[in-house]
């Protein structure tokens, strides 16, 4: 670490002691391994327009630096992630990750063992172990059946 002067009033933290553990290992790498997956999507994305020149010669798709840091919950753990950005002015087209989509803060494999999780301190934490259904899909005319059918108090055919 560097230290610029040593001042009693300026508190630098601590170089952690020894090895880091198995799960820092893990979060280290898994961030390090999204790091160089985003910047291959905007390699690939730049290359495969690079093409595009517009009427000055210069071309028309460029990268533009990165998205501010955010946090992305992974099955490793946090993990701090500087999204690439793409300059890419036609309407028709958008660079937009595959690997990371704009605005995931977390891993679908997270997400879905949320529930599990956040069930252990509850008293329906059986219930959050069993399957789950998946809900049927509403369309406008049997959401209006049920609508009428409710006000009526009878069953429509």
């Amino acid at each position: 670490m560097l230290k610029i002067a040593d001042d009693p009033y300026i508190e630098v933290a601590a170089e952690p002691v020894g090895p880091p553990d198995l799960d820092e290992l893990c979060r280290l790498a898994a961030q390090q391994m999204l790091a160089v997956a985003l910047e291959a999507e905007r390699r690939a994305y730049l290359d495969a327009h690079a093409g595009l020149v517009g009427e000055d010669g210069r071309r028309v798709v460029v990268g533009n630096g990165y998205l501010p840091t955010r946090e992305v919950t992974t099955g490793a753990g946090a993990v701090e992630v500087k999204a690439p950005r793409v300059h890419d002015p036609r309407s028709e087209e958008r660079f937009t990750s595959a690997v990371l989509p704009r605005y995931m803060r977390r891993s679908p494999k997270v997400t879905v063992a949320l529930p599990v999780s956040t069930a252990l301190n509850t008293s329906r934490f059986v219930e959050s172990l069993l399957p789950r259904q998946q809900p049927q899909p509403i369309t406008p005319r049997s959401n209006a059946r049920r609508q009428i059918s409710a006000a009526d108090g009878s069953a429509l055919r």
